[in-house]
């Protein structure tokens, strides 16, 4: 009984103890947490570097103080064969980088930033075992050891693997020189594990010069290897052609660069053989990724008062995969022995596709017109541009006949028109709106693509150099002749304009119904950009023509149209369908039809203008009419009849 009693008053006595302490050590912690508010509490290091006590701002300059001296000051010591080598931080060069300002607020927030039963034991604890904080720094180890080995060059000899260097002595003969290069074993410095070290004192707050062990570097392929892989090789040389293909683009490798392209390397079993030089390679990879790669685009879509004010495509984005299209290169031309490869190319698909940002069934291309205007004078230039920009936008219904006269309304100086040079009859004489037939050729030339039902369409009456090659134009004059074909794809087309540089390109939108367009003439396409018309019946034109102009000085001569031949010209389209549509063929066929399209030109003789002096060209006329008054009739007299005008 005495025992136990004893027992309890010992346990008491112990809880009294602890309660007093527990007591004591939250009074101490308050007690601290007060006098330190706007401190680091006592204890709190960083490194060796103590900041008990000190406000944020004083931290700050005692660390940066502490990390200049022992490092950034001194800088990295190395020795390399007994070569002392030093490696400056203090000239910002991103060697190595302290985050002081982290660091202290690591420091600040010790004891604060958890709850406050935890605070205040931290705060108790640190005060009496003190609490490390580790450094916080960024070591660039490759910038380490590109510094360390510049300053070595010297110190050091690269190994070298045996080598040919091939000389090109006839390109057109393909005649060349091998030439063997021995190989050659060399020697260089463990950089690397030099580096670790170096990197293990700076975690424990240590700046010790470490020594560089050097390494000797042995060739993987002798000039014996070499020599065995000669006969492959000039299979290799002897190859006339090789290609990289994307979807429809073929870049073709001249020999003379695949050649330099040939070299020795390394198979991942470390077995030599023949391979292409990667840097080369991988450079024209490089250049001609130019042509492929583009950022995914989203599709925009807005329509105002019934035409489409804003309209961009949904467009996938592709990037050439330089890395995997080099091995590819190399498994197809070397390892395949092939003459074409096909590239690798990365795709993103757009967050919007063009089918989803409008009801209209308008979600891919069917057909693509394109004209050149080069050498067109200012003011048809301008004209080219105003029509070309009205018609921008538009939309065609389904079943709707479109009428490119209509769409582009009038022509005069009040829709943006400009006086232009055209050939009305056998006069040159200036006319609103002249240039409109480029709009006429070109939108003649997308309904083609587009493989629609058109109904209305004449050639000019004689070759014009804009609307090459002959027989694939179209004039236009209010009311006609005009282009005017059916939009028969069961769906909304919506016509876009462009120009770009010196061509006029339309492109109509909507949806495909599986036809297919094809045309023949001196060949056979699916591209109307590379048709080539049967021209034959060529006449020579008569001697130039010279129009008299008081827009030019008196004298002034400037050549309006050159002379061209007369010649016949025609073109097969074809235009198929296949079995499982229900959209009907032109003309209420069914399957495939196949159209003539033939044009006939005049010759066309050279036209000049001539200057004259207005005054003296007046009188002369008034003179030339005074004469003849009194033999005029008036049948001769009569109405002046005048045809359609080639602008």
């Amino acid at each position: 009984m005495e025992r136990t009693c004893i027992l309890k008053i010992v346990a008491i006595s112990l809880a009294a103890a602890i309660f007093l302490i527990a007591v004591v050590s939250l009074s101490a912690a308050v007690v601290i947490a007060k006098k330190y508010n706007s401190k680091i509490f006592p204890g709190v290091h960083i490194a060796a570097i103590n900041l008990s006590s000190a406000t944020k701002t004083e931290a700050k300059l005692l660390l940066d103080s502490a990390l200049n001296q022992k490092f950034l000051e001194k800088g990295f010591i190395f020795f390399a064969k007994g070569e002392k080598v030093v490696v400056g931080l203090n000239d910002g060069n991103g060697i190595l980088v302290f985050n002081s300002d982290a660091m202290v607020q690591k420091a600040f927030d010790f004891g604060r930033n958890h709850s406050r039963i935890d605070n205040q034991w931290k705060r108790l604890t640190t005060l009496l075992f003190g609490h490390e904080i580790a450094l916080d720094y960024q070591l660039n180890k490759e910038l380490l050891q590109e510094n360390l080995s510049s300053q070595l060059k010297s110190r050091e000899k690269p190994f070298n693997n045996a080598s040919i260097s091939i000389k090109i002595l006839d390109e057109q003969k393909k005649d060349v020189e091998v030439t063997l290069i021995k190989e050659q074993a060399g020697g260089s410095f463990r950089y690397l594990s030099a580096i670790n070290k170096l990197d293990e004192n700076l975690q424990n707050y240590f700046n010790l010069p470490i020594t560089l062990e050097s390494k000797a570097e042995i060739p993987k392929i002798y000039v014996q290897d070499v020599e065995a892989l000669l006969p492959a090789l000039e299979i290799f040389l002897k190859i006339d052609k090789h290609e990289l293909v994307y979807l429809e683009n073929k870049y073709e490798i001249p020999w003379a660069m695949f050649v330099q392209w040939l070299t020795i390397g390394l198979s991942p079993q470390e077995q030599a053989g023949i391979t292409l030089d990667k840097d080369l390679v991988k450079n024209y990879l490089s250049a001609i990724s130019q042509t492929i790669n583009q950022e995914a685009k989203d599709a925009k879509f807005q329509i105002t008062n019934n035409k489409v004010t804003e309209f961009q495509a949904s467009e996938t984005g592709r990037e050439l995969d330089i890395d995997k299209s080099f091995d590819s290169v190399v498994d197809a031309f070397i390892l395949q022995n092939k003459e074409s490869v096909d590239l690798v190319v990365n795709e993103t698909l757009p967050r919007v596709a063009t089918q989803d940002v409008n009801n209209l069934g308008i979600k891919e291309l069917v057909g693509v017109g394109v004209s050149n205007y080069a050498g067109s004078p200012p003011n048809r230039i301008h004209n080219i541009g105003v029509g070309s920009a009205s018609l921008n936008g538009l939309l065609i219904k389904p079943d709707e006949e479109f009428s490119l006269n209509k769409a582009l309304g009038k022509a005069d100086a009040s829709t943006g028109y400009l006086q232009e040079m055209v050939i009305k009859g056998d006069k040159t004489i200036p006319e609103y709106g002249g240039g409109l037939c480029q709009i006429g050729t070109t939108m003649f030339r997308v309904a083609l693509a587009a493989g629609l039902s058109i109904t209305e369409r004449r050639p000019h009456s004689y070759r014009v150099v804009y609307y090459e090659p002959a027989g694939t134009d179209a004039t236009i004059y209010t009311p006609h002749p005009d282009v005017r074909f059916v939009n028969d794809t069961g769906h909304y087309l919506l016509l876009q304009t462009k120009i770009i540089g010196l061509n006029v390109r339309f492109e109509l939108w909507g949806a495909k119904d599986g036809r297919k367009v094809s045309f023949e003439g001196q060949n056979k396409t699916e591209d109307l950009s590379k048709l080539k018309p049967v021209i034959y019946n060529i006449t020579q034109p008569g001697p130039p023509k010279e129009v008299e102009s008081d827009k030019l000085a008196p004298g002034e001569k400037k050549r309006t149209e050159i002379a061209h031949n007369g010649a016949d010209a025609y073109f097969y389209r074809f235009i198929e369908w296949p079995a499982e549509t229900n959209t009907q063929p032109l003309a209420g066929q069914s399957g495939a039809i196949k159209e003539k399209w033939s044009s006939h030109y005049v010759p066309w003789q050279a036209v000049w203008l001539i200057g004259v002096d207005p005054a003296k060209k007046a009188s002369a006329v008034a003179e030339a009419m005074a004469d003849k008054a009194e033999s005029l009739s008036a049948q001769e007299a009569g109405a002046l009849l005048v045809a359609p005008v080639a602008q």
